[in-house]
C-alpha cells in the first residue's frame, strides 16, 4: 500500500478508515498508513512544516485520529501508533523551532502547528476521550506480567501522558486567564486522577516521572489560591512556625506564574536499556530531545499582573469571574488528589525526581519542577495538617545537598548577572523557590522531631549528615549578605530569615547530642551573623512589624537577642532603622514577650550610654558612615624585641622593603611578629614617618585599592622570583600579612575536594560531607570556593592571594565571566590536590588524615580505574607563572585591572542598595 502517490506532500490522502452512521470503521490499511505518516512526520516535515500543513488542512485529528482512538478496543498496536501520532501533532509551537530558520519558514510552520493544536483543543477536551485514555493505560498497568511493563507499553503510556501535557500547555498559552475550571473538572470526572495515582504507585514509576510532574504542575500551579486558603485550624507542627502565610501563598503562586511557565520541560523517558537504540531515538526525536525548547522565557507573556497586595519582585495574578461553586468543586478534586499523593507515593516521587534531575537526562527536566514539588506540596500538607510519617521519608542528605547547591549556584549567577547589568529575574525566581523548599523541609523535620511516633524516622545517619554540612549552615549567611532589596524583594528576605531560624532550631535540638554534633558550636556559628551588614537586613524585615506575623517578628527578635546577649555585640543593632523600629514598638506597646521587651530596653539603654560617651562615633554608626568603634589591642613588646628593632632599623636605612626585613630580623632571633604589628609599633614609636614608603598591603582588607606605584612594586617583586619558588614566596607574603587563616581555608577546600575524588572513585558520593562538593563531584563539575563571609571576598581580591590561585592553576573568573567563585578543576586527581595542599605549608591539625586519603586514592586507582582515566600527576606549565616573569608584566597588570573592576562593580551595587 502506498499512502502517498509519487509525491508524499502533494497527494496527501489518508486511508485510516471512514465514518458511517456515527460509527468509525477502521481500514485494513490503517496500520501501514499510520506508520508511514509517523515516518514522514519525523523525517520529511521540513522547516516550514509541510507535512503538518497538509494534515491540518485535512482536519485529520477531528476526522480520523480521534474517532479511530475511540473506536479501537483490543488492537494495542494501532492504539500505540495513533496516540504517538496525535501526541507529535499536538507538540507546542516552541518545539522543533530552530533559531536559524528564515522568517517565512518559521511563520509557515507556526500556522501549521497552531492549526493542529486548535483542532486538538476543540475535540480532545471531553470526558469520553479522557476516559478512553484512562482505560487503555490502566489495562496496560494491570495486565503487566509480574508488574513489569514491556517497552511498547511504556512508550504507549508515555505518549498518553505527553498528549495530556500538550493539551494543558496549549490551553496555557492560548488563554488570558487560568486553565478553564470546566476542563479541569473533565480530568477528574474521566478518572484521570486515578490513572495518575496508579502510575505513581507503579514499580516502574520512574519511567513516567517527567511527564507526571509536568501534568501535576499544570493541574496545581494556577490553583494555589484555592488550595492554600486558611481552612484548617490546627497545625501539623507543635513547634511555632515562623511564616507569613498570605505572603507565602502569593509567593508560591508567583513562582508558578513566572517560573514553571518559563522553564525547560521534558518529554517522556523510555526505559534506560533502550535509550541508545536508534529506533527508539527516532521515535522520540521530536517528543523528547526537542522538549528542552518548551516554555522558554516569554517576557511578553509574563506581563503585568494585578493583585490586592503587591510585593516588590513578585507579580501575582488575580483570577476574576470564576464561579465560586465550580471553583469549590475543582478545589475539592485537587485537594483529594493531593492528599492521596502525599499519603502514598510522594516521598518516592521526590526521590525519583531528584535522581532524574541529577542524571544524564537532566537536559530535558529543569530543576524548577523538583523545587516546586517540594515547596508547594509540603506547604499544602502543612495547611491540611496531614500526618508527617510518610512525608519525612523524603528527607535525605542528597536532597538537602542538591538544594544547597542550587542556592549557591543561583546566588553566584545572580551576582555575576548583576555585575554585568543583565536581567536576572528568572535566576532570582529559582533562588526564591529553593529557599522555600529548604524552609518546608526544615518545618517537616521539626514536626518529626516533636512527634514521638516519627522521631525514629530521622535516623542518626541523617542527623550526622545534616549536622556535618558546613555549606548548609553558611548558605544562609551568604544569601543574607548578597540580598539586594530592589531586585530580590522583602518577601524573599522574610522567607530567608524564617528558613534560617528553622535550621537554627534543628541545630540547637540535635547539637545537644555531642555524638551527633561533633565539633559544631552554635555560639560560634551565630557569631557569624553578628555584623552590621546582616543585622541591617533583619532590621529591614522588622520595619513592618505591625503587618508581620508574630512568628516572623519572633524569628527576627530571637536572632537580635542572641547577637546582643550571647555574642555581646549590641553595637551591631545600633543602626538608625533598628533604633527607630525599637522605639516604635515600645511606644505602640506592641505585644512582646518579656525576653524581647528586655532586649529592646537593653539595646536602647546601651545606645544612650554609648551616645553620651562618644557622640560622634554614635552618629557615624547610626548613619552607616562607620561601623562600631574598634579599639585594637596594644601588643606587648619585650625590651629585647625593641633592641632588635632599633639595631635593625639603623642598618636597614637603604632597604627597599624595611618591614619585611625587620620581620626577618626578628624571626632570626626567635621572635614571630606579623608585618602589621611591626608597622604599627614603629609608627607609634615615631621611628618612621607616616609618609614613609613601605611595600606592604593595605591592612584595611581592601588590597585592590593600592596606589599604582605600590602595585608596580608588587609586580616587580613577583617577576623577580624564580618560578620554582613563586608559591613559597606568595605563601610567606600572605602569612607575614596575617592571612594564615585564609591559607588554611584554601587547604581545607583542597582536602575536601581530594576526599570527594576518592568517594567518586569508590562510588560512594553519599559520604561526601559538604553539599556543593558532593553535587559537583557527582555531576563531574569544577568545585567552587564559596565566599561565605566578607573576609573571603576581600582575600580573593588580595594581589598575592589572587596570584597564588593562578599559580596553583585554579580557575579564577574575571568581571565578564559567568562565575564569581574560584574553582578547583574536576580533572585534578587526589594526588594533584594533596600535593598542592602541601605546597601551602604544614597541614593544620583540624584537617588531618591526609596520608590516609592519599593512600586510599592509590588503592582505589589501582583497583577500580585505568591509568588513562587517572594519569599520574605531572606539574603542567602554568601560563600564569610564566607571564608573571615577563618584563612587560602584562599578566599582573590584567590581574590588577580585573580586581579594580570587580571592586568598582561591588562598590556601585552597594551604593545603589544603600
Amino acid at each position: 500500500m502506498e499512502w502517498s502517490l509519487m509525491n508524499p506532500i502533494g497527494l496527501l490522502e489518508t486511508e485510516m478508515g471512514f465514518m458511517a452512521n456515527g460509527i468509525y470503521f477502521v481500514s485494513d490499511e490503517c496500520k501501514e498508513t499510520l506508520q508511514e505518516m509517523l515516518s514522514l512526520l519525523l523525517t520529511s516535515d521540513g522547516d516550514d512544516g509541510e507535512i503538518r500543513q497538509k494534515l491540518g488542512q485535512q482536519d485529520i485529528i477531528r476526522k480520523d485520529l480521534l474517532p479511530l482512538l475511540m473506536a479501537l478496543e483490543e488492537d494495542s498496536e494501532l492504539f500505540e501508533a495513533a496516540i504517538e501520532l496525535l501526541s507529535l501533532l499536538t507538540q507546542p509551537l516552541s518545539l522543533g523551532q530552530n533559531s536559524h530558520l528564515e522568517q517565512f519558514a518559521e511563520q509557515t510552520r507556526a500556522r501549521a502547528v497552531l492549526t493542529l493544536l486548535k483542532q486538538a483543543d476543540d475535540v480532545c477536551w471531553s470526558v469520553e476521550f479522557f476516559a478512553k485514555i484512562k482505560k487503555e493505560v490502566m489495562n496496560r498497568l494491570e495486565m503487566a506480567s509480574d508488574g513489569v511493563l514491556n517497552p511498547l507499553d511504556c512508550e504507549t503510556i508515555n505518549y498518553c501522558l505527553l498528549l495530556i501535557r500538550n493539551l494543558f500547555y496549549f490551553g496555557e498559552t492560548d488563554r488570558k486567564d487560568h486553565i478553564n475550571n470546566f476542563k479541569l473538572r473533565m480530568i477528574f470526572e474521566s478518572g484521570l486522577d486515578k490513572m495518575i495515582m496508579a502510575i505513581i504507585r507503579h514499580p516502574q514509576k520512574m519511567t513516567f516521572t517527567v511527564s507526571i510532574v509536568q501534568i501535576l504542575s499544570f493541574l496545581y500551579k494556577d490553583n494555589v489560591r484555592i488550595l492554600l486558603r486558611p481552612a484548617a485550624q490546627q497545625t501539623m507542627f507543635s513547634q511555632p512556625i515562623p511564616s507569613v502565610d498570605s505572603e507565602e501563598e502569593q509567593c508560591l503562586q508567583a513562582m508558578a506564574n513566572m517560573g514553571l511557565n518559563q522553564i525547560d520541560m521534558g518529554g517522556p523517558l523510555s526505559p534506560t536499556a533502550d535509550l541508545e537504540d536508534p529506533t527508539v531515538q527516532r521515535r522520540y526525536i521530536t517528543a523528547i530531545m526537542d522538549t528542552m525548547e518548551l516554555n522558554k522565557p516569554k517576557v511578553d507573556e509574563v506581563g503585568v499582573h494585578h493583585s490586592s497586595h503587591h510585593y516588590q519582585g513578585l507579580q501575582v495574578s488575580v483570577h476574576c469571574n470564576v464561579d465560586p461553586s465550580l471553583e469549590d468543586v475543582v478545589g475539592q478534586h485537587l485537594t483529594d488528589l493531593a492528599q492521596q499523593f502525599l499519603a502514598d507515593g510522594y516521598a518516592g516521587f521526590i526521590g525519583d525526581l531528584l535522581k532524574l534531575t541529577l542524571s544524564s537526562n537532566s537536559r530535558i527536566l529543569d530543576n524548577s519542577y523538583l523545587l516546586w514539588s517540594i515547596s508547594f506540596f509540603l506547604r499544602f500538607a502543612r495547611q491540611q495538617a496531614l500526618p508527617v510519617n510518610s512525608l519525612v521519608k523524603c528527607l535525605d542528605g542528597n536532597l538537602v545537598s542538591y538544594l544547597v547547591y542550587i542556592a549557591v549556584d543561583c546566588c553566584e549567577k545572580q551576582w555575576s548577572l548583576q555585575r554585568q547589568k543583565q536581567w536576572c529575574d528568572l535566576t532570582q525566581n529559582k533562588l526564591h523557590l529553593t529557599v522555600l523548599s529548604l524552609m518546608q523541609l526544615f518545618r517537616l523535620t521539626l514536626s518529626a522531631i516533636e512527634d514521638p511516633e516519627c522521631q525514629h524516622l530521622i535516623t542518626s545517619s541523617i542527623k550526622e549528615s545534616l549536622m556535618g554540612m558546613t555549606h548548609l549552615r553558611e548558605v544562609f549567611l551568604l544569601l543574607l549578605r548578597q540580598h539586594r532589596c530592589p531586585n530580590q524583594g522583602i518577601v524573599y528576605l522574610r522567607n530567608l530569615i524564617c528558613a534560617n531560624h528553622h535550621l537554627l532550631l534543628i541545630l540547637e535540638k540535635w547539637g545537644a547530642d555531642k555524638t551527633i554534633a561533633g565539633n559544631f558550636s552554635m555560639l560560634e556559628h551565630v557569631k557569624k551573623f553578628a555584623t552590621v551588614e546582616i543585622m541591617a537586613k533583619y532590621g529591614q524585615a522588622l520595619e513592618s512589624f505591625e503587618q508581620n506575623e508574630n512568628d516572623l517578628n519572633e524569628c527576627i527578635l530571637t536572632m537580635m537577642h542572641h547577637i546582643a546577649g550571647d555574642c555581646n555585640e549590641p553595637h551591631c543593632l545600633m543602626q538608625l532603622s533598628i533604633m527607630r523600629t525599637f522605639s516604635n514598638m515600645l511606644e505602640q506597646k506592641h505585644l512582646l514577650s518579656s525576653d524581647f521587651s528586655d532586649l529592646i530596653e537593653y539595646v536602647l539603654e546601651q545606645f544612650m550610654i554609648f551616645a553620651e560617651e562618644k557622640p560622634l562615633v554614635t552618629a557615624q554608626m547610626l548613619f552607616g558612615i562607620q561601623e562600631k568603634e574598634t579599639v585594637k589591642p596594644k601588643c606587648n613588646w619585650s625590651s629585647v624585641e625593641e633592641e632588635v628593632l632599633m639595631s635593625s632599623i639603623l642598618s636597614l636605612t637603604e632597604s627597599d622593603n624595611i618591614i619585611a626585613d625587620l620581620k626577618y630580623a626578628l624571626s632570626h632571633t626567635g621572635f614571630e611578629r606579623t608585618e602589621q604589628e611591626i608597622e604599627e609599633f614603629i609608627k607609634d614609636s615615631g621611628w618612621l614617618q607616616e609618609d614613609t614608603s613601605m611595600e606592604t598591603v593595605a591592612y584595611s582588607g581592601k588590597e585592590n585599592t593600592l596606589e599604582e606605584d605600590v602595585k608596580m612594586k608588587i609586580i616587580d617583586e613577583l617577576s623577580q622570583v624564580p618560578e620554582e619558588d613563586l608559591i613559597h614566596h606568595l605563601v610567606l607574603r600572605l602569612k607575614s600579612n596575617g592571612h594564615q587563616q585564609h591559607l588554611t581555608w584554601l587547604q581545607e577546600n583542597l582536602f575536601e575536594a581530594a576526599n570527594a575524588k576518592n568517594c567518586v572513585m569508590g562510588n560512594s558520593t553519599d559520604t561526601i560531607r559538604e553539599p556543593v562538593t558532593r553535587i559537583c563531584s557527582f555531576m563531574k563539575k569544577d568545585i567552587p570556593l564559596i565566599f561565605v563571609t566578607e573576609d573571603h571576598e576581600k582575600i580573593c581580591h588580595n594581589v598575592y592571594f589572587f596570584a597564588l590561585l593562578n599559580t596553583l592553576d585554579l580557575k579564577v573568573g574575571s568581571s565578564n565571566e559567568q562565575f564569581v567563585f574560584p574553582r578547583v578543576p574536576y580533572d585534578w586527581t587526589t594526588s594533584d590536590l594533596i600535593q598542592k595542599m602541601k605546597t601551602l605549608g604544614p597541614v593544620p591539625n583540624e584537617i588531618g588524615e591526609v596520608d590516609r586519603v592519599e593512600e586510599l586514592a592509590v588503592k582505589l586507582s589501582m583497583e577500580t580505574t585505568k591509568e588513562s582515566e587517572f594519569p599520574e600527576y605531572k606539574g603542567k606549565e602554568s601560563s600564569s607563572v610564566k607571564d608573571v616573569k615577563l618584563p612587560d608584566k602584562e599578566w599582573m597588570s590584567c590581574v590588577q585591572e580585573a580586581n579594580k573592576y570587580q571592586e568598582c562593580q561591588q562598590y556601585q551595587v552597594t551604593m545603589e542598595t544603600n
